[in-house]
């Protein structure tokens, strides 16, 4: 009698002990519902709807991660407003940053009046290139830009820089030509009113040779006939030299013809500017929360096709893979996880 009453005993005792072990079905409590706020650039961009795509394949597929895109016009709108957010909200702050603009942030360069070394790297969508684009045949060089008026971003973030880059470093013709900044939206009716002689161009590389336009984008090559300012290698090489060495890591990269569909570009190849642009966080974002991200969207990649036809060639769909030169200090610490799990960082 007495040995079956310690075996109750025993028993009742490792049940009552393994209730409360990590991991037991007593313990487990369902994870809270997460909210980040995503600063994107206006509804148009390639870049909000990417955002606005990956904010609801989330909702679909993950069981506490939730993400409400918040459309705006440029990269320090985000960063201005949630930094003075409070530390615990701004763990769950994203914002639309590249390459380009977290190396000179970092640094202090201009049009930033102080350096942030507070800023992380959650992903890059993809590619991009950047040139100049005209509805002109007679625009056939950069010096055929000469007196002409071009259409460009708005002023801030790196685009000050580009521009700089561009007209002077490379080509030597900033005080020929005048810059009018403006609403991406507006580039087509710029040239088709004479308002611009030619415009900023930007397309992407989603995947190894597949191209995607934004429906601005799309709009402004179906108008009328499109003409591409190529920059050559060597003007480019000229640009590193004449600008101190290329601090921002700028790429250049050549467009096929007809990489963009209905024969665009017509003439080809067209030498670009490459940059990779994607989403950044504070360097106290939430590490479990910046994990669950990339890794849902990563391993739902292929299902951005559902969302817009422009990425249906995307093989597996835009990827979530850091910056190959990125140093993994300027990556946010819980996708640093993911992609060193992927292979992708070492």
């Amino acid at each position: 009698m007495t040995r079956v009453l310690y075996i109750i005993l025993y028993t009742a005792v490792l049940g009552f002990v393994a209730g409360f072990l990590p991991g037991s079905a007593s313990s487990q409590t369902p994870h809270p519902m997460v909210q980040v706020e995503q600063f994107s650039l206006n509804t148009k961009t390639t870049q909000y709807q990417l955002e606005s795509a990956a904010a609801d394949i989330i909702k679909k597929n993950h069981p506490w991660l939730r993400v409400t895109v918040i459309p705006g016009q440029t990269l320090m709108e985000g960063i201005g407003i949630s930094e003075k957010y409070p530390p615990e909200k701004r763990r769950n702050v994203s914002f639309i940053t590249s390459n380009l603009d977290l190396n000179a942030m970092s640094l202090g360069m201009p049009p930033y009046t102080r350096k942030f070394s507070n800023l992380r790297m959650l992903n890059f969508w993809w590619l991009n290139q950047w040139s100049l684009a005209t509805y002109d045949p007679n625009i056939k060089s950069p010096q055929d830009l000469k007196g002409k008026t071009i259409a460009v971003r708005p002023k801030g973030g790196t685009w000050d820089y580009f521009y700089t880059f561009l007209f002077k470093d490379c080509w030597g013709i900033q005080d020929s030509v005048k810059l009018a900044p403006m609403s991406p939206g507006n580039f087509s009716n710029s040239m088709l009113t004479g308002q611009a002689a030619a415009s900023h161009w930007g397309a992407r590389e989603v995947h190894q040779g597949k191209f995607a336009l934004s429906p601005m984008e799309d709009e402004t090559r179906l108008k009328r006939k499109l003409y591409f300012i190529s920059l050559t290698k060597e003007d480019f090489a000229r640009g590193v030299k004449n600008s101190g060495g290329n601090p921002l890591s700028f790429g250049w990269m050549d467009v096929p013809a007809g990489a963009y569909g209905n024969g665009d570009p017509i003439q080809g190849p067209v030498g670009m500017i490459s940059y990779s642009p994607g989403q950044g966080t504070w360097d106290i974002g939430d590490p479990e929360v910046g994990y669950a991200y990339v890794k849902t969207v990563n391993e739902n990649r292929d299902k951005f096709a559902e969302y817009s036809p422009a990425w249906k060639n995307a093989i597996g769909g835009p990827k979530m893979n850091p910056f190959p030169t990125l140093p993994a200090e300027y990556i946010n610490a819980g996708a640093l996880r993911y992609y060193k799990e992927q292979g992708w960082v070492k």
